[in-house]
Formats: C-alpha cells, structure tokens, sequence
C-alpha cells in the first residue's frame, strides 16, 4: 500500500482547479517508478499485491519499459489496487502506532468483468 496524498491534494483543489488539472498534457500522476529495478524489488520482496491513492499504480506519463502493469498482471498474476482511499487507514496506523496489518479484498463476482470496486479491509 503506497499513500502519495494524492487523493487528499486533488479533493482540496476546486472545481475550477480540477478542471484545469484534467486538460493538462501529457496527463501526469504521482505513482511508483516503471522500471526493472522496481520490479526486482517487488519480485525479492514477495509482495503478493500492490495498492495505491492515486489513479494509476505506475507513475505517469509512463517513462522506461516493461510496463508494471503488464508484467505485474499478466505476467505474474498480481493484483493492482488504484485510487485507494488511504486517509483513514493512515490515520488509524498512526493512531495505534502501527503500519502493518492483513489486508483482505474481494472484487465484484461480474463474468468477464475486468475491474472492480475492491470491497477492502485492513486487520490489525
């Protein structure tokens, strides 16, 4: 789980503010780096999922190659969580002074479906 603030910083931007954001190009997000070594580092560390606040996992505009997405989903059958709502576990860490925990996510059972709210929740 990564919290950039991403999602704290976009809700405290205005209408008019949001709107200018979104004609903005290229599109840029705050994300993880695409690169081999950040995919050697998820690999030694055994990470069995990643999740994210902002919009996209990987940072964009997308720079370097592979793509975390295709290797990470297709390749090793990760899942990727995106625009998670990390405000409240990360007040609820810091409030017991702690940062670990189990987390637990079941998507949507849809047939031939390829997205899903992910249905979330941290164990302490």
């Amino acid at each position: 789980m990564i919290r950039s603030g991403f999602v704290a910083g976009y809700n405290a931007l205005n209408d008019e503010e949001k709107i200018a954001w979104s004609h903005a190009f290229p599109t840029r997000w705050v994300g993880v780096e695409t690169s081999i070594d950040t995919l050697k580092w998820l690999w030694d560390s055994g990470v069995s999922a990643v999740a994210g606040d902002a919009p996209g996992f990987e940072r964009l505009p997308l720079e370097g190659t592979p793509h975390l997405h295709e290797v990470l989903l297709s390749g090793w059958g990760m899942s990727i969580g995106e625009y998670f709502g990390l405000e409240g576990l990360s007040e609820e860490c810091e409030r017991l002074g702690r940062w670990s925990f189990f987390l637990s996510s079941m998507p949507l059972n849809l047939v031939g479906g390829v997205g899903s709210p992910p249905g979330a929740r941290a164990f302490f």
